[in-house]
């Protein structure tokens, strides 16, 4: 890894000052070798493979499909490669081993098959190192991202003028990728699974025609669409956060003197006050990975005196 740290040199006149420093990271990680194992894999709580460890490549990637839509029609699903890791597939497979959709109506269950609002995935290859129109987990799963950040980041200042003193930390991540698991994320799979706001979005035929819907279909106990692990469940866990931010005041010290006070300041500040990123609601990017089974962050404002006698 690299590590840079810019730091300014302070400022200080009679009525001024300022102060700052930057410093960012970068980190990338190898495994040279492993015993008795060409790749270790991880599972989730209720999905097959979601990460992938082997030798040349980064320490526990993500490790599944790619996604290329929701399925919106029968005559989507037919012109699509065939999904063989789909449960109950109502396809056919002739004698020279050729997969194809059956055009039988009656086949198609909404509950346990390929159905109009299912995820999509992309063709990536086959036995001949080239897409064979067939979705098998030996050909078309990838390396999807990392839950280990690529860069880290920090940004502090402070500012000081006739009394008023301003201070600030900036802190985030960059290129880091999560996942939500089981009910923090997904409905409907278990009766422990709550529906939430984000479940009203799902594809519905309808309703909600729309490829790029924010979930797909949803079932109840057979969640092969949940339990896949794609891009359409990776979380960009890139994020940048108000970590601190403090403002103050200290009262001219010949206005404390028949007082007998030495020092008297009155200040505010908050805690992680905002944070900007593109992460999946109401979670912390600052976790990546987790069944969403821990406290909220906590955002805290303080009001404040620093009062000191002579």
């Amino acid at each position: 890894g690299i590590e840079i740290a810019l730091n300014t040199r302070p400022i200080e006149t009679n009525n001024f000052s300022w102060g700052s420093d930057f410093q960012i990271s970068f980190n990338k990680n190898k495994l040279n070798s492993l015993s008795n194992s060409t790749a270790l894999v991880g599972y989730g709580q209720w999905t097959d493979v979601v990460s992938r460890t082997e030798v040349g490549e980064s320490l526990y990637n993500f490790y599944g499909y790619v996604v290329d839509g929701i399925y919106t029609s029968f005559d989507d699903i037919l012109n699509s490669p065939v999904n063989t890791i789909q449960q109950n597939n109502p396809y056919t497979v002739d004698s020279n081993g050729k997969y194809s959709w059956s055009t039988d109506p009656s086949k198609y269950s909404r509950s346990n098959t390929t159905f109009v609002g299912d995820i999509k995935y992309k063709d990536l290859s086959g036995p001949e190192g080239v897409p064979d129109g067939r979705i098998t987990p030996e050909y078309d799963r990838t390396v999807l991202g990392s839950s280990i950040p690529r860069y880290t980041y920090s940004v502090r200042g402070n500012l000081g003028w006739r009394g008023i003193d301003f201070s600030f930390v900036l802190q985030g991540v960059g290129k880091c990728s999560g996942y939500l698991e089981g009910s923090a994320r997904h409905a409907l799979q278990d009766m422990a699974a709550y529906p939430q706001k984000v479940h009203l979005e799902r594809y519905n035929v309808v309703t909600n025609p729309n490829p790029k819907a924010s979930y797909p279909r949803l079932t109840y106990n057979t969640g092969f669409n949940q339990n896949t692990f794609s891009t359409f469940w990776l979380e960009d866990a890139s994020y940048l956060r108000v970590k601190n931010v403090q403002l103050g005041y200290t009262f001219p010290e010949k206005w404390m003197k028949k007082a007998r006070i030495d020092n008297f300041r009155v200040y505010a500040s908050a805690d992680n006050l905002f944070t900007f990123s593109k992460f999946f609601y109401a979670y912390d990017p600052e976790t990546p990975v987790s069944k969403g089974g821990y406290y909220p962050l906590v955002k805290t404002v303080v009001i404040g005196v620093n009062l000191t006698f002579k």
